[in-house]
């Protein structure tokens, strides 16, 4: 991109940059941009690449992150292991089969 646009700094020190050039570069609210000093008096400035993110999906943290080609097979693998280990474990406790409720949470959970 060889367009020379100005853009301000407000009294809190923040970059304003016109919606038009955000919106073309794809940046939007809480984006992290990077300022890098060059030679001479040359500033650059570029987005901060993100990394996996850490969400709240009921009460327990998730990493959010692409999925890595060819490791579905082996991610659903694991996790029916463990929640078959864990429907087991509930039931020695319980000391009866689960509830069709809880069976019925078992598959939601599955299925995300």
């Amino acid at each position: 991109m060889s367009q020379r646009i100005e853009v301000e700094i407000d009294d809190e020190g923040r970059l304003i940059l016109p919606s038009p050039l955000g919106q073309r570069l794809g940046l939007s609210p809480g984006t992290t941009l990077v300022v890098e000093a060059g030679p001479a008096d040359a500033t650059r400035l570029r987005v901060q690449e993100q990394g996996p993110r850490l969400v709240d999906k009921g009460g327990v943290l998730v990493v959010e992150a692409e999925n890595v080609a060819g490791c579905e097979d082996s991610v659903r693998d694991g996790r029916e292991e463990r929640m078959a280990g864990l429907t087991m474990r509930f039931g020695q406790f319980a000391g009866e089969r689960m509830s069709q409720e809880e069976d019925f949470r078992i598959a939601e959970w599955r299925r995300k």
